[in-house]
């Protein structure tokens, strides 16, 4: 078999080569560069709903007769493929041209040829490209040292809480239900004793930790120790007192000394793709051989997925039934998710139009939750305003705002999209607040088109899959995953990326062995592989292999157009048994299924009975 170079890899390097050359000399002024272009100040209507900024120029050059182009050339795929949304009538062109570049954050430039006539383009200039990757840079820094702080300040909370008087325990019932639980169960009790146990260097390595910390129990502090266990028979005793079995971790309460406690960050592919996911600062575990593993989630004990958790546990402490519970976690939920939502990290300080003329009453005929393009053309139908915003791949949000003054219709898109809102007359511009994080999500409209004609022609290929896993973690979560065509293999590539990324670097030999009754030695990976294994292995939370603990894996296919699986195993051998597997996980590459075409709607015939 040969050794697989994907193809949407070259495409993207040659792309990214092209844009990142250097910039090219501006062209040489027209002899009269500074008069008027009558032809602007044409009025047009037009409308593009998540459309790239190559088609919507081309368009607008059909429809006005003024040639405008985007990008420093075809390959400038990262200014071509901007998507936007517009919504204007009667406006000049003029105008739409400016409310273009100052929502993309673009420049125009203009040239005239031999008859005098000007060709317009639209492109980032170098400075805008260094301003995004700045702010790019900035806001994971920012973020990053957001996250120590708040394991800090959690990990402070709850070390503290066996110091609590019963009048601070009262006031945590309402300021922080999430710590009022852990300071009024045993598991959490436990795990305030383990933090506070922690030597000086570990808490600071955990607070700050953006990889695996583990510390063996056999040689931690007696407290460290004693904590764990109480954390641990507290767990078990929790889950029986909320009907479940219990007594599952009384072996690793017993054989605690013999394990491993560690903490593990958060999976960055899960970033984002919900208001929630920056609630969570990671997991403990405790890991003792041949027993099950204790995981539990640490929160940010102020979050609002922290408060909706508390809240629905202290009901469960009072004796609630699910089924009594259920009407007010749903009513909590919406008002959690919507306030995760506004706290969202990151992005540049919420703008919104302090004006009169947005007071006015509006009614929106919404059956269903809409994505933006499908929100701003009902808006754009119902009032005497025009639209222009900057656009980015997402799924519909529900509720829509789509009632009362449109000055709080507007203010509710801000926070459920994350945009900036500014007003210039009857036009309204819609800017996103984290436009240089999410044009980092972003994939070549070609790639995106060549898999999607692929799959609706039943064509797609296990190294087209391959290919699409070699995007990053980002781009697979906020652009496959939020394509109506491309989300099937997205949501397999969530749980499946990492192996194939393993896979798309193997040599042919490699490759061959994955099919041998003996599976590839995981150990004799090179020094290029082994990150690949590293990041495999922390998603399931299994330790690299040794020579005790050998991993080896396999793939196999059920036809010669799939399903494929790949088998992680741990083979061992003793004298009662002799040599075995154990799999530790599985994963399942599918096709995705032909999308059906739609039988075409039968046209009303005449009865000619009649």
């Amino acid at each position: 078999m040969k050794k697989t170079v994907t193809f949407s890899v070259l495409i993207i390097f040659t792309m990214c080569m092209a844009v990142l050359a250097a910039e090219p000399k501006p062209p040489s002024p027209p002899t009269k560069d500074s008069a008027p272009d009558l032809r602007l100040d044409q009025k047009v209507t037009y409308q593009a709903k998540g459309k790239c900024l190559y088609k919507v120029l081309a368009e607008l050059t059909e429809k006005t007769g003024v040639t405008m182009r985007c990008g420093r050339n075809e390959q400038d795929w990262q200014s071509r493929d901007r998507k936007v949304n517009i919504f204007v009538k009667d406006m000049p062109l003029k105008d739409l041209q400016q409310a273009l570049a100052d929502v993309l954050r673009f420049k125009w430039s203009r040239t005239a040829g031999t008859d005098g006539v000007y060709t317009y383009r639209l492109r980032q200039d170098l400075k805008g490209a260094q301003e995004e990757e700045s702010l790019r840079n900035k806001q994971a820094e920012d973020e990053a040292r957001k996250v120590t702080v708040r394991r800090q300040t959690a990990m402070s909370e709850i070390e503290n809480l066996e110091n609590l008087t019963p009048a601070d325990l009262e006031k945590l019932k309402n300021e922080s239900p999430l710590l009022y639980v852990l300071a009024t169960e045993p598991f959490g009790q436990g795990l305030s004793r383990m933090i506070r146990s922690l030597p000086p260097e570990a808490k600071a390595s955990i607070a700050a930790a953006n990889s695996l910390q583990s510390i063996p129990l056999s040689s931690a502090p007696a407290g460290l120790i004693e904590g764990a266990r109480t954390m641990v028979n507290g767990l078990d005793s929790m889950m029986k007192s909320f009907g479940g079995s219990g007594n599952r971790f009384s072996g690793v309460a017993e054989n605690i000394q013999q394990g491993t406690l560690a903490f593990r960050p958060p999976d960055p592919a899960f970033r984002g793709m919900e208001p929630f996911s920056s609630s969570m600062l990671g997991t403990i575990e405790i890991n003792v051989p041949g027993q099950p593993e204790v995981m539990l989630p640490l929160f940010d004990p102020k979050s609002p997925a922290a408060d909706l958790i508390g809240k629905a546990a202290m009901r469960m402490q009072m004796g609630m039934s699910p089924e009594q519970m259920e009407p007010l976690i749903q009513a909590e939920f919406a008002k959690a998710f919507a306030k995760a939502l506004a706290e969202q990290s990151g992005g540049e300080e919420i703008v919104l139009p302090d004006d009169p003329a947005l007071n006015i009453e509006i009614k929106l005929d919404v059956a269903k939750p809409l994505a933006l393009p499908d929100l701003l053309e009902k808006l754009a139908e119902k009032t005497d305003f025009q639209y222009i915003s900057d656009h980015f791949s997402h799924v519909p949000i529900n509720p829509n705002p789509t009632q009362g003054k449109l000055s709080d219709i507007l203010k509710g898109i801000a926070l459920l999209y994350q945009k900036n809102i500014s007003k210039k007359g009857s036009l309204i511009l819609l800017e996103d607040r984290q436009w240089y994080m999410k044009r980092a999500w972003e994939v070549p409209e070609a790639l995106l088109e060549k898999w999607r004609t692929a799959i609706k022609e039943g064509r797609l290929t296990f190294f087209d899959i391959v290919d699409m896993a070699s995007l990053s973690d980002d781009q697979i979560t906020n652009t496959l995953r939020t394509d109506t065509i491309l989300q099937s293999v997205a949501w397999q590539l969530l749980g499946s990326a990492q192996v194939l990324r393993l896979y798309s670097v193997l040599n042919e030999t490699q490759r061959a062995a994955l099919s041998s009754n003996t599976g590839l030695d995981l150990s004799t990976l090179t020094a290029e592989q082994a990150p690949y294994l590293d990041t495999i292995l922390n998603r399931i939370r299994r330790q690299p292999p040794t020579e005790d603990a050998p991993l080896v894996l396999f793939m196999s296919a059920e036809t010669a157009s799939g399903p494929w699986t790949f088998k992680l195993v741990s083979p061992h051998h003793d004298d009662e048994h002799g040599s075995e597997q154990d799999t530790l996980q599985t994963w399942t590459v599918k096709l995705p299924a032909k999308p059906e075409t739609p039988a075409p709607k039968e046209e009303n015939k005449p009865d000619s009975s009649k």
